[in-house]
This record gives C-alpha cells, structure tokens and sequence, in this order.
C-alpha cells in the first residue's frame, strides 16, 4: 500500500511514570513532553524509565480522546478526570480514529515505528473503580469505546505531532468494533467463529477465544 496522506497525528504520548499519572485526581498515564521510544514491549519513557509488558500483542493502548466528550457528559463527577488524555491508562491519544475506522491487522506506521492493531481491549474492574461505576466495564464494551492495543513490529521514536499512517489493511470487513462486538455480545454461529478465529494480525488471546467457543460451543464469561 502506499503511503499517501496520514489517517491522523498523534495528540499525547503518555507513561504512568510521569508526575500527571501520580496525582491522586488524575490517575492513569500522563502526557511526555518530547520523544519517546517504542520498543518490542512497551516503551522507553521520559529520563529512560521503562514501561514492558509480558505480552507482545499488547505492547501498547491506544485511545481515541474522540470519546472523552461523551464520557464527560455521562460521567459528570469525572469531569477533572477525563479533562485531559490519560484516565483510560493509554499510551498514544489522537482524534479521528476509532474503533469503528481502524481493523484488526491494521499495521501503522506511528512515527518512526511500525505496529499492528491486535485486539481491542476487555475492560475489568480497574475501570469501574476509576470511574466509580461497577457499569464501566460493561458499558465501554457496548459503545465500542474500549481502546485498542498495538504489537510493535518495528521499533521507533514517537512523539506527540507525529502522523499515523496506514500501511496495510488484511481484514477490512473487521472494525475492531465489530470484532469487539462478537466477543461482548457472544458470537456463537460457528462459521462466524471459524472466521474471526483466522483474522490475520490479530491476538492469540482473542484468537484462542473464538477457538474455545467453536470447540465447546459455549461462552467463556460474561462481558
């Protein structure tokens, strides 16, 4: 595919490291001035601090700031929170993507790096006792407002200003929210499982997940 005009630029960079993400009002991540460094598992943050995670496929959370209006209209107790990038823990903020615009297997280019979108996310209990609403979860999960996750196929420098370019699509008919739906609402049709379970690019979490459903023909828990 080539690169023609970027989808959209990257607003905030942010690390729970930073002095915003230790605030008791604002907790979550925090914006970093300056580059930061994406790494195969996660990022190398401001003073070289380090942010790794075990799993690959969730290198890094993206959220779109899109839905923080909204947020703020349904959550008016949460206004300081959610007055700024962050209170979803996210580590990259823009406008203009979603759930609904991005797929699965969608590889971006981020800066200097490379990465490929992999699952949206399965909120818990930490967003509820954030947001103070044991509705949260569920809720994020039903408006297709989770946030989506990134392993990192290239290593690079991002910083905030930088363009988002799509690079390859394997999966177009797959939104992330309409995967995400199958896995909330409880997908059970087999030929859908067989389908969703060989998207390429996708999580092997989310991949093994729509196997077991196929295999046992029943839901592994509620959403």
């Amino acid at each position: 595919m080539t690169i023609t005009h970027p989808l959209t630029t990257i607003t905030a960079v942010l690390c729970a490291h930073t002095a915003a993400a230790r605030e008791p009002e604002h907790p979550g991540t925090g914006p970093i001035q300056g580059s930061v460094r994406i790494v195969l598992d996660g990022l190398i943050c401001e003073d070289g601090r380090e942010e790794r995670y075990s799993d690959p496929d969730r290198a890094l959370l993206h959220y779109a700031f899109d839905h923080y209006a909204a947020w703020r209209r349904r959550l008016p107790a949460c206004a300081a929170l959610l007055s700024g990038p962050g209170a979803f823990s996210e580590n990259l903020s823009s406008l203009g993507i979603t759930e609904n615009t991005l797929c699965i297997g969608d590889v971006l280019k981020v800066g200097a790096a490379t990465v490929q979108v992999t699952s949206g996310r399965i909120a818990c209990s930490t967003m509820n006792g954030r947001f103070g609403s044991d509705r949260m979860a569920p809720t994020m999960h039903r408006l297709s407002r989770t946030g989506w996750f990134y392993r990192v196929l290239g290593e690079g420098d991002v910083r905030s200003g930088d363009a988002l370019f799509l690079l390859e699509r394997p999966n177009p008919r797959w939104s992330i929210a309409r995967v995400g739906a199958a896995i909330y609402r409880g997908e059970m049709d087999p030929e859908a499982l067989e389908t969703l379970a060989g998207l390429k690019g996708m999580s092997s979490e989310w991949r093994q997940l729509f196997e077991q459903r196929g295999t046992t023909g029943a839901l592994e828990g509620t959403y």
